[in-house]
């Protein structure tokens, strides 16, 4: 330390340098970022570009003097005119925050990314992938992902991996999808551990294991990812890769319904109300309802008339009809009017019947009186001619209305319907409203919808 200070007073720029360092670091001496500052400063008038870098990046950021945005410009710019990797780089980020300099930001960090400068591979992946219209071009983005994935980039790792598995810039791969997934999943990245616990408990890319797809949904679940955790109180619920245990079930649904992840907070809501205690059960249900899960809103609505805080919208109530006098002392009372009438002890008895046709018109009943599960699964049977002829405009009322009433299974089928155009013709917007309705209530085949849907509208 001693001969590099004596040699740094002298003059010698190497020196100022490694003496920078050493005060920078707090290598044997104690960190002094003012100092080190102050040495850096020296190298850099003498002409040492690594210096100039370093003094362009303190002045950028304030560290060891204060912030002088302009300075800082002026350095990189001297420093991109002798084509320097870092500048062209640093030159780039500093120009993508002014909305009139986007072009030259884009241009000097495609330069350090050709430099192979390998912080700006990532950065250029990302302006092909999400950046302004002009830019957009997804086998670009690929290939930049793809370079930075090889040198160890988590996040490229995990991107790539998702290109693969929709099939963006370039063909589908689950297999390349999978190998992605786990590099970046090995590498501590929370979504990529979550991605690679579904692709494991789905078999997609890789064969299906269970112990595999809770290891991973666990390590997910354990950086505080709600969806891996709501998917682990699933796994526990079924006894999927682990082994089944009540009480860790509704541990990983409490961590995730503090996270406002809204079908955990049902689940419990529903799990309490099964053990008789209602305090529990409203709490998690006013939790659920405030951020629009629809059962959460009509079970809160049963259990109590005073909600405090919570606006809860009204069930569309059947409409109400005044029948003729003259009807209603008839022993053939209208058709139309029976599911309305009808007694409960006639329901409970109709429900024990039950062959095909008793089947269908109950469940046609219960879907008049606003029943979702029986309107779903009206729906489907119109869809598939089971039971009964096959209906196209009935299968796809009966669902999409069950779906606007927000019950999952509904939002899934009619997002899927949207997607493939065999019902009706394909229309990715609509499927994507759909599709945003069942993640928001924690359907782990909602996410994956919402996911596939996102590149198709950004492809379109």
């Amino acid at each position: 330390f001693k001969k590099l200070q004596e040699m740094a007073k002298r003059g010698d720029g190497l020196s100022q340098i490694s003496l920078a360092k050493m005060y920078q670091k707090g290598i044997n001496i104690k960190q002094d970022d003012e100092l080190a500052f102050y040495w850096f400063k020296q190298a850099s008038n003498l002409g040492y570009d690594k210096a100039q870098l370093i003094v362009a990046q303190s002045l950028d950021k304030g560290v060891g003097t204060a912030r002088n945005a302009n300075k800082a410009l002026v350095l990189y710019q001297k420093l991109a005119e002798k084509q320097n990797p870092q500048a062209l780089y640093y030159l780039g980020k500093t120009y993508l925050d002014n909305p009139d300099m986007i072009d030259q930001g884009f241009d000097y960090i495609l330069m350090a990314a050709k430099k192979d400068y390998q912080p700006a591979y990532y950065s250029i992946a990302q302006m092909y992938h999400v950046g302004y219209s002009k830019f957009r071009d997804l086998k670009k983005a690929m290939f930049w992902y793809q370079k930075a994935a090889e040198k160890g980039n988590v996040k490229a790792q995990y991107n790539l991996a998702n290109f693969h598995y929709l099939g963006k810039g370039g063909n589908k791969s689950l297999t390349k999808a999978f190998k992605w997934y786990q590099k970046a999943a090995e590498q501590g990245h929370i979504r990529a551990q979550y991605s690679l616990g579904l692709r494991y408990l789905l078999g997609k890319g890789t064969v299906k294991n269970y112990e595999k797809a809770a290891k991973w949904l666990l390590a997910s679940a354990r950086q505080g990812n709600a969806f891996a955790q709501y998917s682990m109180a699933l796994r526990y619920a079924l006894g999927q890769g682990v082994q089944k245990s009540q009480k860790e079930k509704i541990f990983w649904l409490k961590k995730a319904a503090t996270q406002n992840h809204l079908q955990s907070q049902y689940s419990l809501a529903i799990y309490y109300l099964s053990k008789g205690n209602r305090k529990l059960a409203i709490k998690y249900l006013k939790q659920a309802a405030s951020s629009g899960h629809a059962l959460a809103q009509k079970r809160l609505k049963k259990l109590t008339d005073k909600i405090d805080k919570v606006k809860i919208a009204e069930p569309r109530e059947i409409q109400k009809v005044t029948l003729p006098s003259n009807i209603i002392n008839s022993k053939k009372i209208n058709k139309q009017f029976l599911g309305q009438f009808v007694s409960k002890k006639r329901q409970q008895k109709q429900e024990e019947k039950t062959s095909d046709g008793e089947i269908v018109s109950l469940l046609r009943k219960k879907a008049l009186l606003g029943d979702v599960n029986a309107q779903n699964d009206l729906g489907v049977l119109y869809s598939k001619g089971n039971l009964i002829p096959k209906d196209i405009k009935k299968a796809l009322y009966w669902i999409e209305k069950a779906a606007k009433s927000g019950f999952v299974d509904a939002l899934n089928n009619i997002t899927v319907i949207y997607i493939v155009g065999d019902i009706v013709k394909t229309d990715y917007k609509k499927a994507y409203f759909y599709a945003k309705q069942s993640a928001k209530q924690g359907s782990e085949k909602g996410e994956l919808l919402v996911e596939f849907l996102k590149d198709r509208l950004a492809e379109e």
